[in-house]
């Protein structure tokens, strides 16, 4: 997987990251997309299960760590 990381000279707004080649099934995903209103427009997020997915395939250090705290939102989440 290649990710590319958009971002605005302005801190307070959000990176972007682009993937290419991801590593799970486009149209499943696509079928599990939240949408949020974010800066005045809705915006279609991965879904936690997905991100989850995407951040133990890419291996990074801290996508792993990332791992852990979305693993702990679903918990809270279920309960």
């Amino acid at each position: 997987m290649i990710a590319f990381a958009l971002s605005s000279p302005k801190p307070e707004e959000p990176i972007v990251d682009i993937l290419i080649d991801p590593p799970i099934n486009m149209p499943d995903a696509l079928a599990r997309v939240v949408y949020r209103d974010l800066g005045g427009g809705r915006v279609a997020l991965a879904s936690i299960e997905d991100m989850i997915t995407l951040k133990i395939k890419s291996g990074r250090v801290q996508d792993l760590a990332d791992v852990e705290h979305l693993e702990q939102l679903v918990k809270s989440m279920e309960e």
